[in-house]
């Protein structure tokens, strides 16, 4: 009898503390995708932007102190394949 009644409630425990790792793990799962998602779209997306406005931002400096361009042809110009 009280053999039983421990054995029931180890199991309901048991249970429980299952039921709570199996959340535990969607949740963390969920945000290790969404970080994945944003470093992603970091890498894909927004780094390639801030490199070109820095190379702009350059050549504007360069426009502004000297006076004149100092790459004569722009970066990206050459679209099939030509010296950048």
């Amino acid at each position: 009898m009280i053999g039983e009644q421990f054995r029931d409630k180890l199991k309901q425990s048991h249970d429980n503390f299952t039921q709570a790792m199996k959340r535990l793990e969607l949740h963390h799962s969920g945000r290790l995708e969404k970080a994945t998602d944003r470093q992603q779209k970091l890498r894909k997306i927004h780094a390639p932007k801030v490199a070109k406005l820095a190379m702009e931002s350059a050549s504007l400096r360069d426009l502004i102190m000297y006076g004149k361009w100092l790459n004569a042809v722009r970066f990206g110009d050459s679209r099939f394949g030509g010296d950048d």
